[in-house]
């Protein structure tokens, strides 16, 4: 007995739907705004970098870590974010006037100073 295709209209259907799923794959790619998918959120539901207000803030800054250091709720760190232009290095971090031009405080936090920021620089 000879082995051949049976199915070859759904073949064919399958082909299309694949060739479909990857055209419009490469259209969202051009045309959409991929970095959306991975842009952070600070403490109140404000995606950094992309919705009015913060759009000059693209990072996202913790100012309580304590859950990383395993003492802490998560969600306190979560609740701790703010938009920043650029993440601080150990001497901004302590500058206050890096403070006032870089960060972006929301409904629920206030941007940290240089005197009540812990250490945690990039």
């Amino acid at each position: 007995m000879e082995r051949g295709c049976t199915d070859f209209f759904f073949l064919i259907a399958f082909l299309a739907t694949m060739l479909g799923m990857f055209g419009l794959a490469l259209f969202a790619v051009a045309k959409g705004r991929t970095a959306m998918f991975y842009a952070p959120y600070d403490a109140a539901n404000q995606m950094c970098g992309f919705d009015a207000g913060v759009e000059a803030y693209s990072e996202l800054y913790f100012t309580n870590l304590d859950y990383v250091a395993g003492s802490g709720d998560f969600k306190v760190m979560l609740s701790s974010g703010v938009c920043v232009s650029s993440c601080p290095n150990a001497e901004q971090i302590k500058d206050n006037t890096w403070w006032t031009e870089n960060c972006k405080k929301n409904d629920k936090k206030e941007c940290p100073t240089g005197d009540t920021v812990g250490n945690y620089a990039s």
